[in-house]
């Protein structure tokens, strides 16, 4: 395959099926991907080859690779329905506060299929510590709940919103920790 007769990549996500479709010279191929597994989108995104390849794992395909170099490592861009090929990382998590609720949120688009890759909303007052919703964190009798919705869908993505009360904090932080099955 040669990649001077490579006019265009597509990927298109939608019930579970990931859609890729290679237009080389005159000529449209169209792959399919069923499974919903991550090393099937893996697969389907970087090609057997490469996959298989474990020299390729940090550059290329890693659950921290940045083969994009957009800042979202592999796991944040299958768990968002990034492309982890093309830079973008526009608009992935929103922070907003509800002034009437004292709430703090996170608001993020997610496809519905992520390939087993999940997140788990944790809280912190110090960036350093962080602690999952109703655990009490190191040296505090204190514990905070976080709670995590599916608030809409847009475009074919869930969005979906963690929050947690202020109580008074004059710090709080929310972020997502990604995880595989």
């Amino acid at each position: 395959l040669s990649t001077s007769a490579l006019n265009q990549i597509n990927f298109a996500l939608s019930g579970g099926v990931l859609a890729v479709s290679l237009e080389l010279g005159d000529d449209v191929y169209l792959l399919e991907l069923t499974g919903s597994s991550y090393a099937s989108y893996l697969r389907a995104i970087f090609g057997d080859a490469v996959v298989n390849d474990p020299g390729k794992e940090v550059s290329h395909w890693g659950e921290l690779a940045d083969f994009d170099k957009d800042g979202l490592n592999t796991l944040e861009e299958v768990f968002f329905g990034r492309d982890p090929t093309v830079s973008d990382s526009q608009g992935v998590i929103h922070r907003p506060v509800n002034v009437s609720t004292l709430q703090f949120a996170l608001q993020w688009a997610q496809p519905s299929e992520t390939f087993g890759v999940h997140a788990c909303p944790e809280w912190s007052s110090d960036l350093t510590n962080w602690t999952v919703s109703g655990e009490n964190p190191a040296g505090s009798a204190t514990a905070r709940t976080i709670t995590s919705e599916k608030i809409g869908s847009l475009g074919g993505l869930d969005l979906w919103q963690a929050q947690i009360p202020r109580n008074g904090s004059p710090k709080l932080f929310l972020r997502l920790q990604l995880h595989r099955e």
